[in-house]
Parts: C-alpha cells; sequence; structure tokens
C-alpha cells in the first residue's frame, strides 16, 4: 500500500515543487493551501505524514499541530514542521 503524505502550505511554488518531488518517490501526495482546508483534509485524506508550515495567515502551523495531537483519531499521523 502506498503512503500518504498531506502537504499544507500557504506557499503554491513550495507546495507545487514539493509535491512532485515526494510523488516522484511513490508516495500519494494531497494538498491544502490553508490551516482550515489542512484540517478538513487530514480527516479525509487520513495520511500517514504531514508536512506543515508553521507561518501561514489565520489558523497557524502551530494550532494545526495541537489540534491533530489532541484529537484521538489523528494524533498517531506523523508531523514534519517547517
Amino acid at each position: 500500500m502506498t503512503k500518504k503524505v498531506l502537504l499544507i502550505d500557504d506557499d503554491r511554488d513550495m507546495v507545487l515543487s514539493t509535491k512532485m518531488f515526494i510523488e516522484a518517490s511513490g508516495f500519494t501526495v494531497d494538498t491544502a493551501y490553508d490551516g482550515e482546508e489542512g484540517l478538513k483534509k487530514v480527516k479525509t485524506f487520513n495520511p500517514d505524514l504531514i508536512v506543515l508550515d508553521v507561518m501561514m495567515p489565520g489558523t497557524n502551523g502551530w494550532d494545526i499541530c495541537a489540534d491533530i495531537k489532541e484529537d484521538r483519531e489523528t494524533r498517531h499521523i506523523s508531523l514534519v514542521v517547517t
């Protein structure tokens, strides 16, 4: 089974280049461009890993990280905070 990675970052160029690199390594990748969208996709995409930008407008990366780790359904997901 292919591992799934969710990229949450407001920098679209960064997301695109990172997505291409990760997909070329054989992973399935989904993206979100803000915290609200990211939290929704955590539930629907069920990623194995989340690459999360800290500095985003609105819901920032630290808040998203806290929400993910406080939720019983998502706290097992590994996070890389950038």
